[in-house]
This record gives C-alpha cells, sequence and structure tokens, in this order.
C-alpha cells in the first residue's frame, strides 16, 4: 500500500495538482501538499512578468480537492481568497509571504502533515516541484 507524497509550491502548485489528478485516474494512492500555489492566472497579483511558456501548461484550478493547502497570510503574488476549498482539503495559514522566508517553520508544519498522514503507510515517495 504505497502512497505518493507531492509538494507543490506557486505555479509548482498546479503542476503537482495536474499530477496528482493524473495519478489518481489511474489507481495511484496521492498525498497532495500546495503551497501558496497558483491554480488560475486570475489568481496573480504580482506585476511581474510571467513566463509565456509555463502559462502555456497552467490548468485553470477553480477549486480544490483532496490536499493540504498551506496559505501565507502576506502573500504579495497570489491571491488566495480567490480558491474555492472543495473537498477532504485541509486549509492552513502560516504567518509568512509568498517566498516562506522561515523555511523551518514551513518544513515543521509540512512534517506534522507528512506524520498524520503516513501514520498508517510505511512506504511512501516524496516529490518536491518549486517554481517562482
Amino acid at each position: 500500500d504505497k502512497s505518493i507524497i507531492i509538494i507543490g509550491s506557486s505555479t509548482g502548485g498546479n503542476f503537482a495538482y495536474q499530477l496528482a489528478e493524473r495519478l489518481r485516474l489511474n489507481g495511484v494512492k496521492v498525498k497532495l501538499i500546495l503551497i501558496n500555489p497558483l491554480l488560475h492566472m486570475g489568481q496573480r497579483t504580482s506585476q511581474r512578468t510571467f513566463p509565456v511558456i509555463l502559462s502555456n501548461y497552467l490548468w485553470e484550478i477553480k477549486e480544490v480537492n483532496n490536499c493540504s493547502l498551506l496559505l501565507s497570510n502576506d502573500d504579495e503574488a497570489i491571491d488566495h481568497s480567490l480558491i474555492r476549498i472543495g473537498e477532504n482539503v485541509k486549509v492552513i495559514s502560516i504567518d509568512d509571504n509568498h517566498q516562506v522566508k522561515n523555511v523551518m517553520k514551513l518544513m515543521a508544519v509540512i512534517k506534522k502533515i507528512l506524520k498524520k498522514k503516513r501514520s498508517r503507510k510505511k512506504d511512501s515517495i516524496v516529490v518536491k516541484i518549486t517554481f517562482s
């Protein structure tokens, strides 16, 4: 009974969600953690130019399901109020900005999530996807 753990941040959150959905469609058990995810371009508040090549691969994710969602309360790049929370989602607010400068605190939160989720599983694979 193996499960895959996928962690995605920002644009990587969109790609992580895509990967998790595709794996689940093929019967793979996935534990998904999204950190300040860019789920659709309408969420962007940053004036920085977004790479067109990446935007071509983004899904327009209007609702998240089956994940842990870590959201910075001072995110200067993404409007989290535009995220629609679906089923089986645990939302955790973190006191930081989009870049998550307090990495140690973030890692402690992720470890707590994984301990709870891994308590029933012996074998897991960890994949981290991060894009700025």
